[in-house]
């Protein structure tokens, strides 16, 4: 799994940069087999259909390459522009998680859902390990 943080404004201005994020981030699932990406957007802004697009070709190509992006801390803006979108149509549901008061509770579903995707695919190992943690609390992910 990788964890990535994105922020600033989403505007056209804005997407040569995307588009090497993203070119990154498609290089690092090749070298490193990563199957989950995470994408922090809780300190992104003003998106635009310039930077939708660009979210829109990531998100079907990653998804073509075997890779699954959640989206997480998805403020009210860009929950409307995606939903005027369609996004809805072929993203689904459990890949994106809104922004919550809760400091990082947004990202923290989003990795636990991770951790039960990875679980339901996993090998004998990794089936054997869970949330919990030594003290038998649930883990809990900072970043």
């Amino acid at each position: 799994m990788l964890l990535y943080d994105l922020e600033g404004e989403l505007f056209f201005g804005a997407a040569p940069e995307l588009d090497r994020c993203f070119n990154q981030l498609k290089q690092r699932t090749k070298g490193e087999n990563i199957r989950f990406i995470v994408l922090r957007l809780k300190r992104t802004r003003n998106p635009d259909m310039v930077s939708l697009e660009r979210f829109d070709h990531f998100l079907h190509d990653m998804e073509t390459r075997g890779v699954t992006v959640l989206l997480c801390g998805v403020r009210p803006a860009l929950a409307r522009a995606m939903a005027n979108l369609h996004f809805h149509d072929w993203l689904p549901a459990d890949r994106v998680f809104p922004e919550e008061e809760e400091k990082f509770s947004s990202t923290l579903k989003a990795v636990r859902h991770v951790y039960e995707l990875l679980q339901q695919n996993s090998c004998d190992h990794c089936a054997h390990n869970d949330l919990v943690g030594t003290n038998g609390q649930p883990m809990y992910y900072l970043v």
